[in-house]
């Protein structure tokens, strides 16, 4: 332990010791306070510009006399964001400076100098001379008098190694100077600001992105809507009009001689090429929206080749191609959606025949390999080149296509074709050694275990088509409902040269007319009726007849599974797509009570 001591000189000596050092310690304690307070304002809020004058309210008078904030905007100008003076009178001169009297990056000053060197500047005395170098004007330079600086410290705020700001610290008191201390404490807050500032900008970046990102998911999905409500619009336009034409050209096989019927025949590979454009335009829209549905059971993949085969025929005799089939002998089992493979594989098949000239050789196999189904269907056509090779799965490529486009089609069925393996848990590739050395493409399915295998079913038949008789049992009375006068006609037509009664309306209040007086046993509307569209004629049908209402068939353009789902919750018993199978028709009527 220390003596006492020995004179009063010594404890004058001591207690003014005590002092500073209680005073140096007061200091560094209220900075601490002062950076404690400025970074949780810097942190409560995301709006650097109105936290900067908080800020600079902060530092006044515990850190300087006045306070200026400059800012970097977005648009690469100053903006003086802060003005603050400990003085209450000059106030209103400090405001001045603030609104008239922007900081002009373009002219050399002080803040420039601070800006441009990326460094602190510690300004001890500020002589009159310095004032009239850093003003503008002279209402500018008597601003700055008013203001009364005597020493300044300039700090550039500087956010990933480039300055986006300077705050300017300045004492009017002749009496006060800044010491190393003062500089350290402003150098801190000029590196916590930058922080603040450099977060703030980072985070609206990201929601500026997000709010892009956002912008243009709705206008991709109104895009995507307005797209499929045109297709299905356009489906229905198309449908309309083919409905009749497939309609007469049924009517001309019955009535017919052989001297037309080559006539009929390309009629009706015309027709049914359009009807498979439109029925493509809708799956490559059901595909994008991901609603395509599969109907999968234990099916003979070997059977749907040969279906797929059978379809392709036309096309393939039209083009004189030669083709070779080689079906494995035993069950190919998958669990698959029939039709939807058969799809596939007809596709694959008409893609070979469209790009191989005519008299080319194709062929198709179907068989085992390992723990995998293959088909596969080669070609000696044109080929695919090493650059559109891995983009022909995409929707609406297409190989080189002559002028006049003999080849057909829109660019849809390899994609469609991928997609629908794809979904089967499958691949779908392509190989070619280069243009004119043709093409092979290959279905890959996982193979049924042998217990699956032995549920294999037969692929349900297809849709009965070509110059087959008509079977059909005691004629009923069929009320017929279309405003297009020529599809309602020839159905008409058709129905009656097999011996139903048939009632023809254009419109919903003839139809009623007609079945309260005519009582028909079956009601064919279709949906898309004027003033009462099919929906709304069904129920009023069943509201007037009660018990006796006919059993009704929805004839339409529209064909997606919204659309059959709303005509089997409207009470139609069948939802038929035009164009319509008209043989597939008399089955439906024949079989109402």
């Amino acid at each position: 332990m220390a003596s006492p001591p020995r004179s009063l000189v010594d404890a004058l000596r001591l207690l003014q010791t005590s002092l500073v050092e209680r005073a140096a310690l007061e200091r560094t304690a209220d900075r601490s306070l002062f950076l404690s307070e400025a970074s949780q304002c810097l942190s409560e809020s995301r709006d650097y510009m109105t936290t900067m004058p908080q800020i600079a309210k902060l530092a006044i008078p515990r850190v300087a006399d006045w306070c200026t904030i400059v800012v970097l905007d977005e648009n690469d100008t100053f903006r003086r964001v802060a003005v603050v003076h400990r003085d209450v009178s000059r106030a209103p001169i400090a405001r001045a400076y603030l609104e008239g009297f922007p900081p002009d990056k373009h002219r050399q000053n002080s803040l420039m100098s601070v800006f441009e060197a990326n460094r602190s500047i510690l300004s001890d005395d500020v002589t009159d001379e310095d004032l009239v170098k850093a003003s503008q004007s002279e209402d500018h330079l008597a601003i700055l008098r008013g203001l009364g600086v005597r020493s300044t410290i300039m700090l550039p705020i500087v956010a990933r190694g480039a300055p986006v700001g300077v705050i300017s610290l300045a004492m009017s008191d002749d009496t006060r100077r800044f010491e190393p201390a003062d500089v350290t404490l402003a150098e801190d807050l000029a590196r916590r600001c930058a922080l603040a500032i450099d977060n703030a900008r980072l985070l609206r970046d990201v929601e500026r992105r997000h709010a892009a990102e956002q912008s243009a998911r709705a206008q991709a999905e109104t895009a995507n809507r307005a797209k499929d409500d045109f297709l299905a619009m356009l489906s229905h336009e198309l449908r309309n009009p083919l409905s009749p034409v497939v309609t007469a050209l049924e009517l001309m096989k019955l009535k017919a001689t052989d001297d037309s019927k080559r006539e009929r025949e390309v009629i009706e590979r015309q027709v049914k090429h359009l009807s498979r454009l439109v029925d493509d335009l809708l799956d490559a829209s059901r595909i994008t929206r991901g609603k395509l549905e599969l109907r999968l059971a234990s099916i003979d993949l070997g059977k749907v080749v040969r279906r797929a085969v059978e379809m392709a025929s036309p096309l393939l005799e039209q083009r004189r191609h030669h083709l070779s089939v080689e079906l494995s002998d035993d069950v190919l089992p998958v669990n698959g959606d029939a039709v939807r493979l058969q799809q596939v594989v007809a596709n694959l098949l008409a893609n070979a025949a469209r790009y191989t000239e005519p008299g080319g050789r194709i062929s198709v196999f179907a068989g085992h390999e390992g723990d995998e189904l293959v088909v596969r269907v080669r070609d000696n056509g044109q080929g695919i080149d090493s650059a559109t090779l891995p983009q022909i799965f995409e929707l609406f490529v297409q190989g080189p296509r002559a002028p006049d486009r003999a080849e057909g089609g829109l660019g849809l069925g390899l994609a469609l074709s991928r997609n629908l393996v794809e979904q089967h848990g499958g691949t779908l590739s392509a190989h070619s050694e280069g243009p004119g050395r043709g093409s092979e493409l290959v279905v890959r399915l996982p193979r049924l275990s042998d217990d699956e295998s032995k549920r294999a079913e037969d692929l349900v038949s297809t849709p009965v088509s070509g110059n087959h008789s008509v079977v059909t049992g005691a004629g009923r009375r069929v009320l017929v409902v279309d405003d297009n006068v020529d599809s309602a006609e020839l159905v008409a037509e058709f129905l009656r040269s097999v011996g139903h009664v048939v009632y023809i309306a254009f419109d919903a209040p003839s139809a009623l007319e007609l079945a309260q007086r005519e009582r028909p046993e079956v009601a064919v509307l279709d949906i898309g009726l004027p003033v009462m569209d099919g929906y709304e004629l069904a129920e009023t049908l069943r509201s007037l007849l009660g018990k006796d209402a006919p059993r009704m068939i929805a004839l339409t353009g529209y064909g997606q599974e919204n659309d059959r789902a709303r005509s089997a919750a409207a009470g139609f018993s069948s939802h038929m797509v035009k164009p319509i199978d008209v043989r597939s028709l008399l089955k439906i009527v024949d079989a109402a009570k």
